[in-house]
């Protein structure tokens, strides 16, 4: 039998559909020694419909202005369309586009989901965390450059206020008074 990955055949002579769109060429030979034979080619059009979608999301959280790859991973693995729709709750928050790759726009929570396409029509979610890129670029240790101050988030403050902690671009953490 030709077409396997379409198709299997019992030692009885049954066909049956895997899944999948292809020609099964399937051949009968005599075992009395007459070696006499015939095929018959077989039109296969089979799909293997979703049966669970997830999603692999490598990480809770990215800055704004950030890009991350999602991934849907659709069961079985043999399925005739591995496509999903990819979409996002809060497109202020983060859109995604039809690969799966999402980008932050402004800091907030959303969630992102997948669809299978199929027509099953089965959906997983991720939720994503959107933060503020910190304004920490380095650590001076030169006493020469002037202090500046971050929130313990790392996002700079242009005004200190008293009693508040902060750290400094020259690695201190500090109490402001």
């Amino acid at each position: 039998m030709s077409g396997n990955e379409y198709a299997t055949i019992s030692s009885n002579g049954v066909v049956s559909a895997t899944g999948g769109k292809g020609d099964i060429v399937v051949r009968a030979t005599t075992l009395d020694g007459s070696n006499l034979s015939t095929e018959i080619t077989i039109a296969c059009d089979y799909s293997v419909l979703a049966k669970s979608v997830g999603i692999f999301n490598p990480k809770a959280s990215i800055k704004v202005n950030e890009s991350i790859q999602l991934e849907a991973i659709i069961l079985p693995r043999n399925v005739s369309m591995k496509d999903v729709v990819w979409t996002s709750l809060d497109k202020q928050v983060a859109t995604v586009d039809a690969s799966g790759v999402v980008r932050g726009i402004t800091p907030g929570s959303t969630v992102i989901t997948a669809t299978t396409a199929d027509g099953t029509n089965l959906i997983a979610s991720t939720r994503l965390e959107v933060i503020n890129p910190t304004g920490i670029h380095h650590i001076s240790t030169n006493d020469d450059t002037e202090t500046q101050y971050f929130t313990l988030d790392g996002i700079k403050i242009e005004k200190p206020i008293k009693g508040q902690v902060y750290i400094t671009n020259k690695g201190y953490k500090v109490m402001y008074k």
